[in-house]
This record gives C-alpha cells, structure tokens and sequence, in this order.
C-alpha cells in the first residue's frame, strides 16, 4: 500500500462521514463538501493502485529482461 492509497481511504472515510453529518443536519453544503472529498479519496485510491501496478510492471519487466540476459549469455561465446 502506497501514500496515495492511505490518503484516498482517509480523504474517503472524512468525506463520507462529513456527507452524512451534512445531512443529518439538514446542512447542503457540508453535505456536498463532503461528497467532494470522498470522491477525491476515491480518485486518490485509484491513483495509488496504477501507481502499484505499474510499479510491479516495472519490476517484472527488469526480472525477465535479467533472465534473458543471463539465459543468453552463452550463446555469443560459440
């Protein structure tokens, strides 16, 4: 899990509850500060997960690039 995950469920988790609060007291522009927030910790998830997958991407690409590398070697010496 990276910062921008951690920030996005927090963002998420404050937004929500700010939503409900709105609500409960009648209060629409809480209520909308609320939505907004949540859905910027929503897009700061998402982000967070493309950011881990190209991340693991990345590394998957090096492991197989060294593997090739070492599997051929020897095929240059004959």
């Amino acid at each position: 899990m990276n910062k921008q995950k951690i920030k996005g469920m927090w963002n998420e988790a404050v937004g929500e509850t700010k939503e409900h609060i709105g609500r409960a007291m009648k209060n629409k522009e809480m209520e909308q500060k609320g939505h907004s927030q949540e859905m910027k910790g929503k897009a700061q998830q998402t982000y967070g997960d493309v950011k881990n997958t190209a991340s693991n991407i990345k590394d998957d690409v090096k492991e197989e690039a060294s593997k090739f590398k070492r599997d051929n070697k020897d095929d240059g010496a004959s």
